[in-house]
């Protein structure tokens, strides 16, 4: 009874041991296979991109602008940082010319061009209307007196007509003379009084210009401090000096990436061979690092060269000519895509035999 048992257990203990080592060559079995489909996969993609593709690293490019100055500069504060999107005519920094700084802080400034020709109008009309002063008060003095001889002659003129010695019609024309010699003095210190206002107001335009003189001279005396605005729309991506410091002339202050999208494409370098399969116009795929996918449109190619010093032998050496491509966006949201991820690195695709479509697959 022993026996018996003993050797079922002992069966029972056999068939278990050679399930699991079933089990194990079953694990290793899938592991193995799926190392040989992914070597597999691996060798077919490279075979098949390698011969029915051209496949070249690539890196969009911006256009830049960079700050300088012609004169020694002292930057003293930043309004912007690196990565920071700026608009034109957004204020950049401020700063002072440090050619400026060595110069007496007492000495008045000299004034501008435009505060120069403003100062001379306002003389020009001030003298205009000092003129037509003068001569609207020598009109109303005359005026006066012709007044006051007709009033007196009016008078006389009344006076006779009770007597006879002078007709109603003499004494009504009369009074018709006197009335508008009131009229044209009336006239007059009315046109006095509007030009007296228009001194008053001139005077007050010329106070405020020399009062912003003074601010201006005050404010230049105290460091000449300058704002600089931003000529162009982009973004900052090098800040050169730091604040306090000066930039010495010629050198850059801060470089921006411009926005405009004829600036904005991919640059890429392929094989001479490349030509027989690609040609400007010719619509490519961008793969760029994050896994997204663009389309661009090759717009230029060009050769370049380059030569090496082999300096064993002392002689330079050719080597291989190669083709530049330059690949522009070919929709809105390509462009935003390469603005976005501009400083990443992207592979351009472009099928040898067929031609692709808009459509990213199949490409």
């Amino acid at each position: 009874m022993r026996s018996s048992s003993f050797r079922s257990d002992s069966s029972s203990e056999g068939d278990l041991q050679e399930r699991t080592q079933q089990r194990r060559l079953h694990w290793d079995r899938i592991f193995y296979l799926g190392l040989l489909a992914l070597l597999l996969f691996l060798l077919a993609r490279y075979v098949v991109y390698g011969y029915f593709y051209i496949e070249s690293d690539g890196q969009v490019v911006t256009g830049t602008f960079d700050v300088r100055f012609a004169s020694d500069v002292r930057v003293q504060e930043f309004f912007k940082e690196e990565e920071e999107h700026v608009e034109r005519g957004a204020p950049l920094f401020r700063y002072t010319l440090a050619d400026r700084e060595e110069e007496d802080p007492e000495a008045p400034a000299l004034p501008s061009s435009e505060q120069r020709e403003e100062a001379l109008d306002l003389r020009e009309e001030a003298l205009d209307l000092e003129e037509d002063l003068t001569l609207k008060r020598i009109e109303l003095r005359k005026k006066r007196k012709l007044l006051a001889r007709q009033r007196d002659r009016l008078e006389r003129i009344r006076r006779g007509t009770y007597l006879d010695v002078y007709t109603a019609e003499e004494l009504e024309a009369a009074e018709h003379e006197a009335t508008e010699l009131e009229a044209d003095v009336q006239a007059l210190r009315q046109e006095i009084q509007t030009l007296r206002t228009k001194k008053q107001r001139l005077q007050n335009r010329s106070e405020a210009q020399q009062q912003r003189r003074r601010l201006s001279s005050s404010n230049d005396s105290l460091g000449r401090s300058r704002t600089y605005r931003s000529p162009v729309s982009g973004t900052v991506t090098d800040l050169f000096a730091r604040p306090s410091e000066v930039v010495l002339v010629s050198e850059r202050v801060m470089t921006i990436n411009l926005n405009d999208s004829e600036t904005l494409y991919v640059k890429t370098v392929l094989e001479q061979e490349a030509l027989d399969h690609l040609s400007e116009g010719d619509l490519v795929r961008i793969e760029h690092v994050n896994g997204e996918e663009t389309l661009g449109r090759v717009r230029h190619l060009f050769p370049t060269s380059s030569d090496r010093a082999d300096k064993s032998r002392s002689e330079y050496v050719q080597m291989n000519r190669r083709i530049v491509a330059e690949i522009y966006p070919d929709t809105p949201e390509a462009r935003a895509t390469w603005s976005r991820l501009q400083r990443m690195g992207l592979t351009v695709y472009r099928p040898k035999f067929w031609s692709p479509t808009t459509d990213l697959w199949p490409f």
